[in-house]
């Protein structure tokens, strides 16, 4: 959860700082939209993946009792 929140800070740190660095280099706000969209759709991606893997590596887990006193 630590990494999480860690990136999350990460990306809301860079975020503007990268937005304006393109405004200010000329960019229409509609590219610089656009290009932000691709980021979401990857990440998107990225968490249908690791969810997939997350499921998949429980599935194979064995779930055995030791019943024995």
């Amino acid at each position: 959860m630590g990494y999480a929140i860690g990136f999350g800070r990460i990306g809301a740190i860079l975020s503007p700082t990268i937005a304006g660095l393109f405004l200010d280099q000329g960019m229409a706000p509609q590219h610089l939209y656009a290009y932000y969209g691709i980021v979401f759709i990857l990440a998107i991606f990225l968490i249908l993946i690791l969810g997939k893997a997350v499921h998949r590596h429980q599935k194979t887990q064995n779930y055995s009792l030791n019943t024995s006193i």
